[in-house]
């Protein structure tokens, strides 16, 4: 059985008449008014309904008008980028850990970490906070309570998140140089293990709550709610997160069996395995981000132009 989006990819029904407004092809450009809709662009033979598609709302139901959609887009894109430039402060210190010892077989397995890392990371967070401030009510009449909980949760999220990095910072200052710290990816840490642990909760807080404010905005976007990039992207998140929680438990697991007097080589394999996960997973994870940053920005283009019946346009 095909899903929804697929079904809608087919032209609907479409009424008799042509089209009334100015619609470009998407092949050749040509101006399609007048043309039938269910016909052929008369230039280059297209079909006419895919140039039809991203101005006209599939299921022909009006949405609630979006109030300012520019400055919506906008701040969509700026919560996306702040999450973006916050996981790669984060996780790239490791990254650079695993090409510094494919080029260098011998370099040790350690990651530099900076206070001005902390501090960008806490920047961005408070950035995206102040963005969702305007995602707050995105049309006249209030939100779904699915969206409105979700937007709590992505501020909570944000909040821990900054406040958790906060903490990290305290803890390095007093545990180790207050500049340049060290993070060992064989010998794990505890408390780092846990803060790091907490990390990850805030950030899958951030991804879960964020969703259903991505999905609602999507329904404004045609091509989105055609193609559901935007579910597909947050699966992606989801199961790179879950590499990562997976990597950083593995880690605390090793860091408390050294705690506990039991340090060898199999409790340093294990926070090494654990290291490889958090690495591969946050390699992957940023991708994923990446490809949402590009999908908001996307979506933030077609927020703009506005969803019209299929009667408004074909007469």
């Amino acid at each position: 059985m095909n899903s929804p989006e697929q079904r809608e990819e087919s032209a609907p029904a479409l009424p008799e008449g042509t089209i009334l407004l100015t619609v470009r092809c998407q092949q050749c450009g040509y101006n399609l008014r007048g043309v039938d809709p269910a016909g052929v662009c008369p230039e280059c033979g297209a079909a006419v309904w895919p140039s039809l598609r991203p101005i006209v709302d599939p299921s022909d139901v009006r949405l609630a008008l979006l109030s300012r959609p520019r400055r919506l887009g906008i701040c969509l894109v700026m919560v996306t980028i702040a999450m973006l430039g916050s996981a790669a402060l984060l996780w790239w210190p490791y990254l650079l850990v695993l090409v510094r010892r494919i080029r260098l077989p011998g370099a040790p397995l350690m990651a530099e970490v900076s206070i001005w890392q902390y501090v960008l990371i806490g920047l961005l967070a408070g950035a995206a906070l102040i963005a969702t401030m305007c995602l707050q009510q995105p049309t006249g009449a209030a939100a779904p309570m699915e969206y409105r909980r979700g937007l709590r949760l992505a501020r909570i999220g944000l909040i821990f998140w900054a406040l958790l990095h906060g903490v990290l910072l305290f803890f390095d200052a007093r545990s180790h140089q207050p500049v340049n710290e060290w993070v060992d990816l064989v010998h794990a840490d505890v408390v780092r293990s846990v803060l790091r642990l907490a990390l990850d909760g805030a950030a899958l807080a951030m991804i879960i709550g964020f969703r259903p404010v991505v999905l609602l905005l999507a329904r404004y976007s045609v091509p989105h709610r055609l193609g559901g990039a935007s579910r597909q992207g947050f699966l992606a998140i989801f199961a790179l997160l879950g590499v990562i929680l997976l990597g950083d438990s593995v880690r605390l697991l090793s860091a408390a069996l050294e705690t506990a007097g039991l340090a060898g080589a199999v409790v340093d394999n294990a926070a090494l395995t654990g290291s490889m996960f958090v690495l591969i997973g946050s390699a992957m994870l940023l991708l994923a981000l990446l490809n949402l940053v590009i999908d908001s920005i996307r979506m933030a283009h077609n927020l703009a132009r506005p969803l019209r019946r299929l009667d408004e346009v074909v007469g």
